[in-house]
C-alpha cells in the first residue's frame, strides 16, 4: 500500500519529536516536507540544527505552496495562541483548503473557527481531522466517599525540571520501546500530537473546581482508561515542570505534579533536566524531596543538551537555552554515569532508553511466576 505524503507546518523546536515519531506511530504516512517561514534561518537545513544535534534526516523548507502541492495531507502543528507562528499555521490551513488537501489539525482552534473549517472542508470533500482533548469525568458524592482507585498496571511518570528539555521525545521513545516489547501501553500527556499517535491528550494542569474533586476526577479518568484499555503499563508525561526554577521562572510551583501524585501513585519516575545538572549533591536531595512531596523517588535521569542561558534577559519569566553539541553530552554522561545512583543518560538515544526499559521490566514486571502482561 502506497504511503501518504505529509507536509508538516509550521515547524519549530518543540515539533522535533512529532516529526521523528510520526512514521513510527503512523506507518501509513511519510514526511514529505517540513515547512517553517523565512526569517528563522532554517531554510535548507536539517531540523536537528535547531537543537545542535546530529542530523535527523528531515530538511526544512520555506516553500509553503509547493510543499502543500506535493503532499497528500497537511499536518498543522500545534502552536500556542500567542506564538508568532500561530497565524502562519492558520495561513497553512487555508492554503491546504485552497489546494484541496486533507488536513490533520493539531492547532487548537476556537469552536466557531473549527466548525467553519469543517463545514468548508465537508463541502469541498476535503478530509479535516481535528484533534480533540480528552475530558475529565465528573465525580459524584458516592465517588468521593470511596477510597481512591489504585491502578493494577504500573505507572511511569515523566517530569521535567524546566520546560522543553526534551520530555516529550523521552515520552515517545519510552512508549514505542514498550510497544515493541509487546506491552499494552496507555499513554497520557498534554501534547496534542498524542491524539494523532493514538494516545490520550489532556492537560491536567488546567482543571477547574475544588482541589479534592480534581484529585478524584483524575483518578476516575485513569480508572476509566485502565478498565477500557487493559494496559500492561501506564505512561504519563506531567504537564508542567516539577517545581519553580527560580523566583522569576515559577511555572505552576509544582502544583500540577503534586495534584497528579495524589490522584495516581507512580511506580517509576524519569526526570528530564537541562545540561549542567550533574552532581549527586544536587540529585540526591532533589530525589529525597520528591519522595517527601510526591511519594516517589527519581529512578532515571534524562540529561538534555539544553544549557540554561543566564545572559539572556529578554524575558525573565522564561528560560532561554544554548544547545551543547551531542558529543559533549555523551562525554559527560560517560564520565559520571558509573557514579550516579540513578540510571542516567541521553534518553533521546534509544541505546540509553533501552536500559531504562530493561530496568522497568526488571523492577515492575518480573515476578517469581514470570512476566506480567
Amino acid at each position: 500500500m502506497e504511503k501518504l505524503a505529509i507536509c508538516a507546518v509550521p515547524f519549530s523546536v518543540e515539533d522535533i519529536p512529532v516529526i521523528v515519531n510520526l512514521t513510527k506511530f503512523k506507518p501509513g504516512y511519510v514526511v514529505d516536507s517540513v515547512v517553517a517561514p523565512t526569517g528563522l534561518g532554517l531554510e535548507g537545513k536539517d531540523i536537528a540544527v535547531i537543537e545542535n544535534r546530529d542530523e535527523l534526516g528531515y530538511t526544512v523548507t520555506s516553500n509553503l505552496n509547493g510543499s502543500v502541492k506535493s503532499s497528500d495531507t497537511v499536518l498543522i502543528l500545534s502552536k500556542d495562541k500567542y506564538d508568532p507562528l500561530y497565524d502562519y499555521a492558520v495561513k497553512a490551513i487555508e492554503e491546504a483548503i485552497r489546494q484541496r488537501k486533507d488536513i490533520i489539525c493539531l492547532l487548537k482552534l476556537d469552536k466557531e473557527t473549527m466548525n467553519r473549517y469543517k463545514e468548508i472542508c465537508c463541502k469541498k470533500n476535503i478530509g479535516f481531522h481535528y484533534i480533540f482533548e480528552d475530558k475529565l469525568p465528573r465525580v459524584s458524592y458516592e465517588d468521593i466517599s470511596e477510597p481512591l482507585y489504585h491502578p493494577y498496571a504500573p505507572v511511569v511518570f515523566i517530569g521535567e525540571l524546566a520546560e522543553n528539555v526534551q520530555g516529550y521525545e523521552v515520552f515517545c521513545n519510552l512508549v514505542k520501546l514498550c510497544q515493541d516489547k509487546s506491552l499494552r501501553v496507555s499513554a497520557i500527556g498534554l501534547e496534542r500530537a498524542n491524539g494523532l499517535f493514538g494516545f490520550h491528550t489532556i492537560d491536567f494542569s488546567d482543571i477547574k473546581g475544588e482541589l479534592s474533586n480534581r484529585v478524584y476526577r483524575i483518578n476516575k479518568y485513569i480508572r476509566n482508561i485502565e478498565e477500557h484499555e487493559n494496559p500492561s503499563i501506564i505512561i504519563i508525561k506531567l504537564p508542567k515542570p516539577m517545581m519553580k526554577f527560580d523566583e522569576d521562572v515559577r511555572y505552576d510551583f509544582g502544583l500540577s505534579a503534586y495534584l497528579i501524585s495524589q490522584a495516581i501513585p507512580a511506580s517509576f519516575f524519569i526526570a528530564c533536566c537541562p545540561y549542567g545538572f550533574f552532581s549527586e549533591k544536587f540529585w540526591k536531595p532533589i530525589s529525597d524531596s520528591f519522595q517527601a512531596k510526591f511519594g516517589y523517588e527519581i529512578d532515571a535521569v534524562h540529561i538534555s543538551n539544553k544549557l540554561v542561558d543566564n545572559t539572556d534577559e529578554m524575558d525573565k519569566n522564561r528560560l532561554s537555552f544554548v544547545h551543547m553539541p551531542t558529543w559533549k553530552v555523551q562525554e559527560i554522561i560517560e564520565e559520571i554515569s558509573d557514579e550516579s545512583p540513578f540510571l542516567l543518560g541521553n534518553l533521546t538515544d534509544l541505546k540509553y532508553m533501552d536500559r531504562v526499559v530493561d530496568e522497568i521490566e526488571d523492577s515492575l514486571f518480573h515476578a517469581p511466576y514470570g512476566l506480567i502482561v
